[in-house]
């Protein structure tokens, strides 16, 4: 039979709560607070059926589309700047045009306003650790 020292227990549970306060939560909040922007953008670009929930849904999207080009394209550059700096704002583009199912004008204009909730974020102070490495391209 497996017993658990305490001090073991202890120590997952501090782990778990520092890892779970100080980078899941800021990460959601992040996302929500990009994914309330956006719905706001698509409400000024005309798009009148888009919920709140799918908004939230394409900032996660997105945020991951850019963490992938970030990370799969970082040892390819062209002339010092990293593909995955263009590649991640050309797929946030493409999944929020995709998700809402409009046009690559208004998806751009959603776009500006998903990168004006990280910018927002990132002033309130949610840029530790992953934030940082996730939202870094548009911070060079």
């Amino acid at each position: 039979m497996l017993t658990l020292n305490s001090s073991l227990l202890n120590e997952l549970t501090s782990r778990f709560t520092a890892d779970f306060f100080g980078v899941i939560v800021p990460l959601a909040f992040r996302w929500f607070l990009a994914g309330a922007l956006m719905w706001m953008g698509a409400r000024v670009a005309g798009l009148r059926d888009t919920t709140l929930r799918r908004a939230v849904f394409t900032a996660v999207a997105a945020s991951g589309s850019v963490w992938l080009c970030m990370h799969g394209f970082s040892g390819a550059s062209v002339d010092g700047i990293s593909l995955g700096v263009p590649m991640g704002l050309v797929t946030t583009w493409i999944v929020i045009q995709q998700t809402f199912d409009t046009t690559m004008g208004r998806a751009l204009i959603v776009c500006v306003f998903y990168a004006a909730g990280h910018f927002g974020a990132s002033a309130l102070g949610m840029t530790s650790g992953g934030f940082r490495q996730e939202f870094s391209h548009l911070m060079r």
